[in-house]
């Protein structure tokens, strides 16, 4: 956990200049500035409920997932007519997430477009990307941006 103080005996906090971040919680700045994508022409491939224009996809690790993250609390507190729909998995990285096929599901969902007015696809990871996790570990200077940019440019693309 990041601590205020520089020092624990001195008790003053440091300047932000002297502050130092993991590179895990460099990886979820970095995430959480990608997270929000926006489009106006993609839906889901299952007909929209009557009155829901707008969806809203989540796509993530664990701390966005059904079982234990802060998905469901969101996907409650949307308005009634927009439907959320959490696509998050636990254990996932931005490199597993694609490897497993989940990414797959997305861009198919992605493709077809005729009952909402507008998706959103909110992607947050990071977390199982740091380094020591095998099979999900990537690297958070090259290969974490990079991920983050192919969802991005995928979803963009749709």
């Amino acid at each position: 956990m990041f601590s205020m103080f520089r020092n624990v005996r001195e008790r003053r906090i440091a300047p932000l200049s002297d502050r130092r971040h993991p590179p895990a919680r460099v990886a979820r700045w970095v995430a959480a500035g990608c997270a929000a994508l926006a489009l106006s022409s993609a839906a889901f491939t299952q007909p929209a409920a009557p009155g829901k224009e707008i969806r809203i996809i989540l796509v993530g690790d664990s701390t966005m997932a059904v079982q234990s993250g802060w998905g469901p609390g969101f996907c409650a507190l949307v308005s009634s007519k927009v439907d959320c729909v959490n696509l998050a998995r636990s254990g996932r990285s931005s490199l597993s997430y694609r490897a497993e096929g989940t990414w797959a599901k997305v861009m198919d969902a992605l493709q077809h477009n005729s009952d909402y007015k507008a998706t959103y696809v909110l992607i947050q990871f990071g977390h199982n990307d740091q380094p020591g996790k095998p099979g999900r570990s990537t690297d958070l200077a090259t290969e974490f941006p990079a991920n983050m940019k192919h969802f991005a440019e995928d979803v963009l693309s749709t």
